[in-house]
């Protein structure tokens, strides 16, 4: 059984709502029922199976500092897979982070700290 884990932020909670889909033969299981549509107002996020070096689960609009590289976003992409991207506007593969340097954190997202973008520290 394959499990999907997604999460929307809720903006008067200032907070997310996590949901899973799991695979089940050859139809989609969900959590969803608790998911109040209604509180939400930005995309869907998508968790990539991969932990920072504080074993925190890394999302899609997970903002992070890379040593060597600095401040960048989360983001998944089709074709290309989970992407890095620097505040530079270059897009790294997150596996080549890891690779790298396990000094690879989490230190924040876009909805709750999107003054962290206007930085780009190293």
């Amino acid at each position: 059984m394959r499990e999907l884990k997604f999460r929307h932020f809720d903006k008067r909670l200032n907070d997310f709502w996590v949901f899973e889909l799991l695979s089940v033969g050859i139809g989609w299981l969900s959590d969803i029922e608790s998911f109040d549509k209604d509180r939400v107002d930005s995309p869907i996020e998508q968790f990539t199976d991969v932990q920072d070096r504080k074993g925190n689960e890394l999302c899609e609009g997970d903002i992070c500092k890379v040593a060597g590289i600095g401040l960048g976003v989360v983001e998944i992409c089709k074709y290309n897979g989970t992407q890095f991207k620097t505040l530079d506007g270059y897009d790294v593969p997150v596996i080549d982070c890891l690779a790298e340097d396990d000094d690879f954190e989490i230190v924040g997202n876009i909805h709750q700290n999107p003054e962290l973008l206007e930085q780009n520290d190293e």
